[in-house]
């Protein structure tokens, strides 16, 4: 009995979690995506960081911890070349909890081909 009503209190806190809105891609390049995303205008003190998640073939997802619960614009580096990726982020409290998850954006990342400038 106590057991259940441990895990019933574990996932009502959970639901009570600060989602995420609107998770964008801000700017990309052959090696970097940069997003940026927006909170409710109240957030409770208890979150302190956000997680974000990033995949290519939507089995390892790689983390990508923030410390910073005031961020709303992050850039991945070190990205493969015209590959897309899946990715989400969730806010994260104090006991290391994530709130819900954002949707997944999906976003290729640009070739790497030849640039030059040519000057006539």
């Amino acid at each position: 009995m106590f057991l259940n009503l441990v895990a019933f209190m574990i996932v009502v806190r959970l639901s009570d979690g600060v989602r995420v809105d609107s998770l964008s891609v801000a700017g990309k390049d052959a090696q970097s995506i940069t997003l940026e995303w927006s909170l409710p205008s109240v957030v409770d003190a208890e979150w302190v960081a956000f997680k974000i998640k990033y995949s290519t073939d939507n089995l390892i997802y790689t983390p990508i911890l923030l410390k910073n619960i005031n961020l709303r614009k992050f850039r991945i580096d070190n990205l493969r070349p015209d590959t897309q990726y899946k990715i989400q982020i969730s806010a994260v409290n104090k006991n290391e909890l994530e709130g819900p998850a954002t949707d997944f954006v999906l976003v290729r990342t640009l070739d790497a081909g030849l640039y030059f400038k040519l000057d006539l």
